[in-house]
């Protein structure tokens, strides 16, 4: 039988994540409503982004790989969009990256797999966005929506060609809202700031 959400909050985050692991819906009752699953993601969200203090390194994998099985099982089973899945994990990764700083041996702390997968998104290049600038860039439109969530980490990516490509991205938004050259908001370098888990600002401040 399936457990009522309230059952899922008596469970601490190692134990939330062990029950969770490898949960088969298909083998499961009907949830008892429609919002069960999405519930049950947020209820592992919350816990993950309150508790990721408690974890060791062997907990970090563990959560990591449950938060992947989750983002699938809200799409398959409850409901949920495949993009707006896509948006909540983004948003998980960043807060963990910002909260607990890069942890390269846990794909979903790791900024260079962040920034991978945003540019995975685009459906061409920058190069090729050139001659459809002047279209608006509708098919953009999703991919584009995480670039905020992108922003507040990527002082985080390390250099290379892919943080090329997200600079080429971020030139071809701003051409194409019309904000001049002169009133764009300037690069950080890709070699600084890389791995501490602080933005630049955060790092001033800090003894």
């Amino acid at each position: 039988m399936i457990p009522e959400i309230r059952e899922w909050k008596r469970l601490d985050l190692r134990q939330l994540a062990g029950r969770l692991r490898g949960l088969d819906p298909a083998r499961l009752s009907p949830p008892p409503h429609e919002g069960y699953w999405l519930l049950l993601e947020q209820r592992f969200r919350t816990e993950f982004l309150t508790r990721w203090r408690t974890l060791d390194s062997a907990g970090w994998r563990e959560c990591a790989e449950v938060a992947d099985e989750l983002s699938a099982l809200v799409v398959s089973h409850g409901g949920l969009s495949p993009w707006h899945a896509r948006s909540r994990r983004f948003h998980l990764f960043t807060e963990l990256l910002l909260e607990a700083g890069p942890r390269i041996e846990v794909p979903l702390t790791d900024p260079a797999r962040l920034l991978r997968a945003f540019l995975d998104g685009f459906p061409y290049s920058p190069a090729e966005a050139e001659p459809r600038l002047g279209t608006g860039l509708p098919e953009l439109h999703l991919p584009m929506l995480l670039m905020p969530q992108l922003r507040r980490v990527e002082h985080l990516f390390p250099p290379g060609p892919d943080l090329d490509t997200y600079r080429a991205w971020q030139d071809v938004l701003s051409r194409s809202s019309g904000v001049p050259e002169s009133e764009r908001t300037p690069w950080p370098r890709g070699d600084e700031h890389h791995g501490t888990g602080q933005s630049p600002a955060e790092e001033q401040e800090t003894p």
